[in-house]
């Protein structure tokens, strides 16, 4: 039967160039997985809350005695020098003779809150400006709950958005925890910083070193930070390969058959 069939020619199998391609893409494919399920990673992350700090703090210049706002010279974003004269104070003295003082600004500095103004009655010891030092840097300050300590070590990397400035626009910033408080905060404490700590566990004070003092937008325009604005940041609880987050629920069914 082979013979008579031979007049046939000899048998070939062959396959379209097309299943070729699709072989090697599918091969392709897989070898890329594994690749990306070997290298690349997944963080737990946890988001918390916080404030910008100056370090060191801001200066108050207060009413040195009870009396009437004659003048402030500066507002919110001048730039005073040292001992340069802010405003005037007109005030009563003891035997009812009027005097008027000057009020001159303890260090050099940028106005950040103007609180009295001209023709206001105020009472001594009040605070009239606010002034941010030269050498201050802004710092921020997050709120940890207890569950994050293990995860926490000063020197990691925290990844920080400013609700005033939308992160749409003006994306997130980088920092590292640069000191971890070693006592906690408690309600009333956290609730005096403005911190949301609706259970009433307590919280520890994380200060984190900023990147950078200032925002810039997808526009290119660049925005100063300011002390007081609300942080929102995320803290890295755990990091790992993405096959091992894919290997955690057979773990734990070994775990579960083995107990």
């Amino acid at each position: 039967e082979a013979k008579r069939n031979r007049w046939l020619g000899q048998l070939i199998l062959r396959q379209p160039l097309s299943h070729w391609v699709l072989t090697w893409c599918a091969i392709a494919i897989v070898a890329a997985v594994i690749v990306f399920l070997s290298i690349g990673e997944y963080a737990q992350k946890v988001r918390v809350e916080g404030q910008l700090v100056a370090n060191p703090g801001l200066v108050e210049i207060t009413a040195p005695g009870e009396g009437v706002m004659m003048s402030l010279r500066y507002r919110e974003g001048d730039r005073v020098e040292r001992s340069a004269i802010v405003g005037e104070l007109r005030v009563v003295q003891p035997d009812r003779s009027i005097r008027t003082l000057p009020l001159r600004a303890p260090q050099a500095g940028r106005v950040t809150a103007s609180i009295a103004h001209a023709g206001s009655a105020v009472v001594a010891g009040q605070p009239l400006l606010a002034l941010l030092p030269d050498n201050a840097v802004l710092e921020a300050e997050l709120y940890l709950p207890d569950r994050l300590l293990e995860s926490s070590a000063i020197g990691d990397e925290v990844l920080l958005r400013y609700p005033a400035f939308p992160h749409q626009r003006y994306g997130q910033y980088r920092g590292r925890i640069a000191r971890i408080a070693g006592s906690p905060m408690h309600t009333p404490q956290t609730a005096a910083a403005g911190v949301a700590n609706t259970i009433g566990d307590p919280v520890y004070r994380a200060v984190v070193r900023l990147e950078r003092q200032t925002v810039r937008s997808d526009r290119g325009t660049s925005q100063p930070l300011r002390p007081g604005l609300r942080i929102q940041a995320d803290i890295v609880m755990e990091k790992r390969r993405l096959y091992e987050w894919l290997l955690v629920p057979f773990a734990r069914l070994r775990e579960r058959i083995a107990g």
